[in-house]
This record gives C-alpha cells, sequence and structure tokens, in this order.
C-alpha cells in the first residue's frame, strides 16, 4: 500500500498520454464488454432449453392437426403437454414483423418465455381475444393495457370472414428473460381455433419424465404420423434451439475472434505507450535503484501502473458497456439483459493480462540498462 502514491504519480506523469491510453482502453472495454454480453444472450438462450422437453413440428414445412396433441399426450413417457400455433405480421412499420403465438394456459407452466402472474393469466383466460404482450413490444409500439393492437398478417393467414387483419385486446404487459429483446405477443389458442379455418398446431411441447429417454420417446412420436399427411419431426428442446443457432454459423468462435482481436490490439497499443514510458523515466528508475529499491522492485512498480491502467480503463469500459447493452436490441441479436459476472470476470482477466503482457519487452530494457550509464546520460 505504501506504493501507491508512487504508483499513482507514474501513471499521470505525462496526463495528456494516460488519458489518452485510458481512453483507448475503454474503448476497448466496451467493445469487449458488448460481444461479451451477445455470447451471453446466446448462452442463456441454449441454457433455457432443456433437454427433458421435447418438441414436435410438422416436416416439410408442414403444420400438425389438433388430433395429434392428443396422440402425442398418450405417447408412455410423456407427463405433461402444450401447443402453440403463431401467426405473423406487421404493424405500424412493414419493415417489422410482429408475432403472435396462440396457446392454452399449461404454456405457462412448461415454459418461460415470459414472467407472467397468476392474475394476469387468469385475465387472458377470461378475455376471448385478449393477448399478453412482452415490454419490449410495448416500449417500441407505445402500447398500454387496454388498448386494441391490430396485426395484418399476410394473406395466407386468413380469418373466417376472409380479413387478414387481427384483432386483440392488450391484458397485460409482461416481461421476459430475455429482456427488452423479445418483441411479441401470446393470446388464446381458443381463439384461434374460432376464428380461423381449419386450425392446426405449429408446434407441441412436450415435457418427459427422463431426459435419458428423449430420442426413444421422440422416435415413437414421429412413428404415429410416419404414414400420415403430416409427418412429424421431433428432438429435445436443446437440440432444436442448438440447430437454429448453428444455422447462423458458430456465432461464440466468431464474438471471441474478434474480442481476442481487440485484446492484441490494446496489447500492443498499451505496451508502445509502456516502452515510451520507461525510455522517458529511465534516469528515475536509477535513482529509485540508488536509493535501495531493488531491481525487482522497480519491476513491480511499472507491471503495477500498466496493470492499473487497464484495470480502471476496464472498470468504466464494462460499465459503459452495461449501459450501451440495451442498444444491441435494435439489430435484432440476442443479448442478456445486463452483464453477467462470467463477463466481469474475463474482463478482469484480460485487463491483468494486458497489463502484464505489455511490460514484457520495457522490462527486458530495462534490464539491460546500466545505472550508471543511465545517470551519466550515455
Amino acid at each position: 500500500m505504501k506504493f501507491l502514491p508512487l504508483i499513482w504519480a507514474g501513471l499521470w506523469r505525462k496526463s495528456a498520454r494516460t488519458v489518452l491510453t485510458l481512453m483507448a482502453v475503454v474503448t476497448a472495454f466496451v467493445l469487449f464488454g458488448l460481444l461479451e454480453n451477445v455470447s451471453d444472450g446466446f448462452r442463456q438462450i441454449e441454457a433455457r432449453s432443456p433437454e427433458d422437453r421435447l418438441v414436435t413440428i410438422g416436416a416439410f414445412s408442414k403444420r400438425l392437426t389438433i388430433a395429434a396433441v392428443e396422440q402425442i399426450r398418450r405417447v408412455p413417457g410423456v407427463v405433461q403437454i402444450c401447443y402453440v400455433a403463431g401467426i405473423f405480421g406487421v404493424t405500424k412499420d412493414p419493415r417489422q414483423p410482429r408475432g403472435v403465438n396462440f396457446v392454452e394456459d399449461t404454456y405457462f407452466d412448461m415454459l418461460d418465455d415470459v414472467i407472467i402472474t397468476r392474475a394476469e393469466r387468469d385475465e387472458l383466460a377470461r378475455t376471448r381475444d385478449g393477448i399478453v404482450v412482452t415490454r419490449g413490444l410495448a416500449k417500441e409500439e407505445g402500447l398500454k393495457i387496454g388498448d386494441r393492437y391490430s396485426l395484418t398478417a399476410p394473406p395466407s393467414i386468413k380469418l373466417k370472414d376472409g380479413t387478414s387483419v387481427w384483432n386483440f385486446q392488450i391484458v397485460a404487459i409482461v416481461d421476459s428473460p430475455f429482456g427488452d429483446n423479445a418483441r411479441f405477443g401470446i393470446g388464446n389458442y381458443a381463439y384461434y381455433n374460432e376464428v380461423r379455418p381449419n386450425p392446426t398446431v405449429g408446434a407441441v411441447f412436450a415435457k418427459i419424465a427422463d431426459s435419458k429417454d428423449a430420442v426413444r420417446i421422440g422416435k415413437e412420436i414421429d412413428k404415429l404420423f410416419q404414414n400420415s399427411d403430416t409427418p412429424s419431426r421431433t428432438n429435445s428442446q436443446r437440440a432444436f434451439t442448438q440447430s437454429g443457432l448453428g444455422s447462423l454459423g458458430n456465432v461464440e468462435f466468431l464474438v471471441n475472434a474478434v474480442a481476442l482481436g481487440v485484446m492484441f490490439m490494446l496489447l500492443f497499443l498499451t505496451a508502445n505507450v509502456l516502452m515510451q514510458s520507461v525510455r522517458e523515466r529511465a534516469p528515475e528508475f536509477a535513482v529509485l535503484t540508488i536509493l535501495g529499491f531493488s531491481p525487482e522492485g522497480v519491476f513491480g512498480i511499472v507491471v503495477a501502473e500498466a496493470i492499473a491502467l487497464c484495470l480502471i480503463g476496464a472498470a468504466i469500459g464494462m460499465v459503459g458497456a452495461a449501459a450501451a447493452a440495451p442498444l444491441i436490441s435494435l439489430t435484432g441479436a440476442p443479448h442478456a439483459p445486463t452483464l453477467t459476472l462470467r463477463a466481469i470476470g474475463l474482463a478482469v482477466v484480460a485487463a491483468t493480462l494486458v497489463g502484464a503482457l505489455s511490460c514484457v519487452m520495457p522490462l527486458w530494457r530495462m534490464r539491460r540498462m546500466s545505472t550508471v550509464d543511465v545517470l551519466a546520460g550515455r
């Protein structure tokens, strides 16, 4: 602790250079924090997809019939079931498609896409054309409870009256574990069944007793419909999620590669600045040696200055990344609602490593210096 004033004074010996370097470190860690936020968002999506929940959809882009739901319910090993039918369309901005899922009440027991209370569930069930919307959608569309919400679907998604305009009554605005990035609505399947000609099911979710039986039960479900007009495809929800994310490419590898590139750029920058600082302060270090500081002690001061600068910049940068994280939702990319402890821990480790590694060449140069030569100006 007694060396802190010395370290702090060394940092601000050239205040302009320190500020510019600090700005570079802050910028690097803002980018690092945002990249890790996106990566954590993908991890959270995968983690929220359990292996003991099967998803059955129609193969070849076909939709399942409501009769298929009861057949799946009777498969041995299935303990709970729910089903979803979805529509999509536009509201104010034709460039921003919106979606509504129609469900039964058991959906909320099995899936945690939204955080909804029992009272809100009851209100949805009582309102024939009711809909709950996520807070992200409500903010973007300027919606509030009691508003009418209209969705214009493609001509292929018509109501019985021949129109494609779906009208809903907003009964609740709910939060989502995915934050404001989640923008959708949830309505009653009974209403969908009533107004849609030939209603179908988009997906059936089946909770099973043991995740080890997922493959076997999935094959039994698909076997039920293999000779029907609507063959099915069943897999665990975790596998479906991984497949969907995999279609985007190896996002985590790309994000980590960019973050690593940012850290390498920062390493070269700080090493160059530190090399210049050590060259200018060589006489000061020589005096410290004469006053009784060991070479290792002087080296420690240099390393401490570098790590302190990187940690301060990382702290400011991660705060900036946390403040900017909601802006990621504007891109439509998944992201964690807040910076996770994992991201913060990685930032601390990265800052410490960058600070320590940037000292390697300057310390090597210091070790070759002769105190007498430095003081003599040679």
